[in-house]
């Protein structure tokens, strides 16, 4: 190696790698890859597949159909390059690297996948056949293209992370924005609520009637929102650990038509323990001011990549449905130039608290544009979606608005659906949306639209 070499900047290197390769044995492991490299990947996803931590953030289907086709072309494009295409090659891997941030992928399944898929590339020129070229020379080049390939990954993986966790942090803090005394009662009463209703249950020996906790208001509104607001504090682990002790034995009872002798005195104890973290984490949190969209109190779109992904995150670990509903004000710029921007503000505040209002508390909501909202909701196929998204369009056409000026507006919304199928980028899902409420639009206004999505060929 030319000690030059260590001087150069990460962009030149790899373009030296290219350089100090002869064409010709450039473009006999161009050859060999295009030829073998179908076989390197379909190996590639097996190693996968077998990764006991990969299920938690990959689909079986998506690494059997979308990621095999795209990473033999990968592999093409990469053995492809010449040294004029570098700079290309660098985007290509910081994509690459931000995608796997956001979806959350340990680092040590990046680098588990990169080693097997280089081991099958280098497996190509150790054979007997290396068409009259040196084998050390073709290893050299490309170990050294998959090793520039990673290192450009894992340089914008660790970017991406960093503003991710911060991301989450901002988020959290929003969450704790709202009003702590109220959200905490509230809480407090859905879950006196749940165990109300499992103790009646117990007594009368209706064991079918009993329902997880992880199910009810409380325990949905812990797994969403609770999660941005309590995550990495030890009392969060806690509460999750008894809501699963208890679902676990819940779902025996259940099952079994049995209750257990000592299982009502355990479950005073897990309530107890329960009310006692609940206070305990409550009580630690202070509360802080943040920047919620000012107008209408309802999250800004700065938070939306991160709530989303978190979604797409939990739905594919737990087999769990999720949606996007993408909402606009039909006709928002006749209202402004009709009434005033003052009652353009008022139709905004209205439209955001008739959304909010007919929500779930695991579900958001947020200010995405000018007079569009977009609806994240957790746990929920595309039927249930559509029929909310229809709730909220019918009560918002219901009555016209009486503004402070007395004056009376009749307003209406147009909607798109979509839900997570196959799919795992934040960008692609609101796209959908989008597609679907502009064929709402497009369709006279005032109606929902269900996204047409493909299945992954």
């Amino acid at each position: 190696m030319d000690k030059n070499f260590i001087y150069l900047t990460p962009q030149e290197q790899w373009r030296d790698i290219i350089l100090q390769a002869p064409q010709d044995e450039r473009e006999h492991v161009r050859r060999r890859v295009e030829a073998q490299g179908q076989a390197c990947v379909a190996f590639f996803c097996e190693a996968l597949l077998q990764h006991a931590d990969v299920a938690d953030f990959l689909e079986k289907d998506s690494i059997q159909k979308s990621l095999k086709r795209s990473l033999y072309y990968y592999l093409v494009t990469l053995f492809s390059a010449t040294p004029d295409h570098v700079a290309r090659l660098c985007k290509i891997q910081m994509r690459l690297g931000a995608s796997y941030a956001r979806l959350e992928i340990p680092t040590h399944i990046v680098a588990y996948g990169f080693y097997i898929l280089k081991k099958q590339i280098l497996g190509l020129f150790t054979q007997d056949e290396a068409g009259g070229f040196d084998r050390s020379g073709l290893i050299l080049y490309a170990g050294g293209m998959m090793d520039f390939a990673f290192k450009f990954i894992m340089r914008s993986y660790e970017k991406s992370f960093r503003k991710m966790v911060e991301d989450n942090e901002a988020l959290r803090l929003v969450s704790i924005g709202q009003d702590l005394s109220f959200e905490k009662e509230t809480q407090a009463r859905t879950f006196f609520t749940w165990c109300m209703e499992t103790m009646r249950s117990l007594c009368e020996n209706r064991f079918q009637d009993l329902y997880n906790l992880e199910d009810s208001d409380f325990g949905l509104w812990f797994t969403h929102k609770g999660r941005n607001l309590f995550n990495g504090r030890s009392e969060f682990v806690q509460i999750q650990r008894e809501i699963e002790a208890l679902d676990t034995q819940l779902t025996a009872i259940r099952d079994e038509g049995v209750l257990p002798e000592r299982f009502v005195a355990s479950l005073h104890r897990s309530i107890r323990k329960i009310v006692f973290l609940m206070e305990s984490i409550f009580h630690n949190i202070e509360q802080i001011e943040t920047g919620r969209d000012p107008l209408t109190k309802v999250l800004n779109r700065r938070f939306l990549d991160v709530v989303v992904q978190n979604e797409i995150s939990f739905a594919l670990s737990k087999n769990k449905h999720f949606s996007i509903v993408l909402f606009d004000i039909d006709n928002f710029k006749s209202i402004n130039d009709t009434f005033g921007h003052l009652a353009g503000d008022e139709i905004l505040c209205f439209v955001a608290n008739t959304i909010t209002s007919s929500l779930r508390v695991n579900d958001y909501v947020f200010r995405y544009g000018g007079e569009e909202f977009l609806v994240v909701l957790t746990e929920t196929d595309v039927e249930a979606a559509r029929k909310c998204a229809e709730r909220i369009r019918l009560a918002i056409s219901h009555l016209p608005v009486t503004l402070r000026s007395e004056q009376q507006v009749r307003v209406s919304v147009s909607g798109g659906v979509t839900t997570l199928h196959g799919q795992t980028n934040v960008r692609a899902l609101i796209n959908q949306a989008d597609q679907a409420l502009y064929t709402a639009k497009a369709q006279g206004r005032n109606r929902i639209v269900v996204a047409q999505v493909l299945e992954t060929q």
